[in-house]
């Protein structure tokens, strides 16, 4: 198993075994429970009224019991249950890491972007020691081009300061 595969088992267990993310579960169960409630209301409401799930003043204007009356319910729902429930969960996620003292490595560990083909060269911060202005094997004109293109000893690869 590899350490990937193990973080993740680990993630699940953990999320298993804690009420959060089941009730998070329910709280999504909910919504296509509760507006089917209400197509059986607006499909038949005298017989809701008899069965008390509806009073006597109550009137409905949530439309027809249909499919696409269904759905826009369903996601009115999900858009606004589902933001809140979202953000409970997110809040337990990062909670749990604060809790278990592992918000450190989560937020703080460098990553590289991808991985590198070659060995790693030696750090940019370390200022080169030797300057290399090789001269050109073509002519000697050419060659004293480059030599004067190369900047004098003391003053380093960036000028002098």
């Amino acid at each position: 198993m590899s350490g990937l595969q193990a973080a993740i088992a680990t993630e699940f267990l953990k999320a298993r075994r804690s009420r959060v993310p089941w009730g998070v579960a329910v709280g999504f169960s909910l919504a296509p429970l509760v507006t089917g409630l209400f197509m059986v209301i607006l499909k038949d409401p005298e017989r809701a009224r008899a069965l008390g799930l509806l009073g006597p003043k109550a009137q409905l204007t949530a439309g027809t019991a249909d499919w696409p009356t269904f759905l826009n319910l369903l996601g009115q729902a999900m858009a606004v249950g589902g933001a809140i429930l979202f953000a409970f969960l997110t809040a337990w996620v990062f909670g749990r890491e604060f809790a278990d003292r592992t918000v450190r490595s989560l937020l703080a560990n460098p990553t590289p972007r991808r991985r590198p083909s070659r060995p790693s060269r030696p750090s940019s911060r370390t200022p080169p020691t030797t300057i290399s202005c090789r001269p050109s094997r073509t002519s000697s004109t050419t060659s004293s081009k480059t030599r004067a293109s190369c900047p004098p000893p003391s003053q380093g690869p960036r000028g002098p300061g």
